[in-house]
């Protein structure tokens, strides 16, 4: 949870064989479990407690998979066809190409990814000069910034 906070991540919480509200109100195994690690707890310990309370709560509190009365295995494709759509579809362009940064940005200026526009720019030139590795590599700068995204070579 510390990582959805501080770095922006997404978090998706995957209720197995337990309800949402068990985990965002700590009863059931999760209180059970809670006053097993209590017990003769020193300071540091009941601390940490603490913090696994609130991240548990936090996380009883978002949209995740429940399994509920279906099969695992189709609950399982469920979640990995849910975070694949998430996934950047990143095209390979090899590392450290010389000069990409300065052509890199000065292609973006050209590019205004905030409007709601359809915004095209063609990239022109003789043969083996690295136009379809300029196109790859905007794309990857900026694919992220976009619901929808795809990249049509040639």
């Amino acid at each position: 949870m510390e990582c959805q906070k501080e770095k922006g991540q997404k978090v998706f919480p995957i209720f197995y064989h337990v309800e949402a509200t068990e985990v965002r109100n700590q009863t059931g195994i999760y209180g059970e479990a809670f006053k097993n690690h209590q017990t003769n707890a020193d300071e540091e310990k009941e601390n940490k407690i603490e913090e696994w309370k609130a991240a548990l709560r936090n996380a009883g509190e978002l949209s995740g998979f429940p399994l509920k009365d279906r099969s695992e295995s189709k609950f399982i494709v469920e979640i990995i066809d849910e975070i694949r759509m998430l996934i950047p579809k990143f095209l390979h362009v090899g590392e450290n190409i010389v000069g990409m940064d300065e052509i890199l940005k000065q292609v973006k200026l050209l590019i205004d990814t905030k409007s709601n526009e359809v915004s095209m720019v063609g990239i022109y030139g003789i043969g083996g000069i690295g136009k379809t590795t300029i196109a790859k590599v905007i794309y990857n700068d900026i694919l992220d910034q976009f619901k929808h995204y795809s990249f049509i070579e040639n």
